[in-house]
């Protein structure tokens, strides 16, 4: 894989350093275009990243915020990514960017339609898209045993849906070819086991999507 390793000495020395590299890439951003994106994704790993980040001085009024991937629960349940952010990052400062959500009430054929639209209307490239990886392998919603995997590879569309068994839930997801058209690509994670895995994760998800990235991708990693 052509990946940039990054290592921190501690999780919260990881978070400051990552929250430094994303704070240059959303100015420099703001700079040259008027508008920055900024890809997250959810779990416990961005959260203290996501407190750091929320504080600090930008134009957040010019930055665009979206997810990698959601649960398929209304935005106030527990499980839902979208409440991650709303209430670790679009805080403080940051409270002032503007969010796009992956969720839509009603049929889903419709809310797909719909969430499709506002992703493909999103600036593009996106400025910085930061991903997570599971023990699995997966990231974003693309996971191993999801039924739906290979046609979320290869879909030219921003958006799918997939039902991996392992999730227990219908997710939506951005998929690679959403996910690749970014100016920077950071994966964020922590622990020696997930190390372990992305080092040798060339046919797994998170792998196949840092190989198609035709620049080098950083992960940031502590343990």
């Amino acid at each position: 894989m052509k990946i940039n390793w990054q290592e921190s000495s501690d999780r919260q020395a990881l978070s400051d350093e990552v929250s430094d590299v994303v704070v240059h890439a959303l100015a420099d951003g703001i700079d040259r275009h008027g508008m920055a994106t900024l890809v997250v994704s959810g779990g416990s790993t961005p959260l203290p990243m996501f407190l750091e980040l929320s504080a600090r001085d930008i134009d957040w009024s010019n930055v665009i915020v979206t997810l990698a991937d959601e649960r398929w629960v209304p935005a106030d349940d527990d499980a839902s990514n979208e409440k991650l952010v709303r209430e670790n990052l679009l805080i403080k400062r940051a409270s002032v960017a503007r969010f796009v959500s992956l969720y839509r009430d009603g049929p889903v054929d419709a809310a797909l339609d719909s969430i499709r639209q506002d992703v493909d209307s999103l600036p593009s490239p996106f400025t910085c898209v930061i991903l997570g990886m599971g023990g699995d392998g997966h990231t974003a919603s693309l996971f191993p045993d999801a039924p739906e995997l290979e046609m979320a590879m290869g879909s030219d569309r921003s958006v799918e849906f997939l039902n991996p068994p392992s999730a227990g839930m219908r997710r939506i997801s951005l998929t690679p070819a959403a996910l690749l058209n970014t100016e920077m690509l950071m994966v964020h994670i922590t622990g020696a086991d997930k190390r372990q895995v992305l080092e040798s994760a060339d046919e797994l998800p998170i792998g196949r999507v840092l190989q198609s990235y035709p620049k080098k991708a950083s992960v940031y990693w502590a343990p």
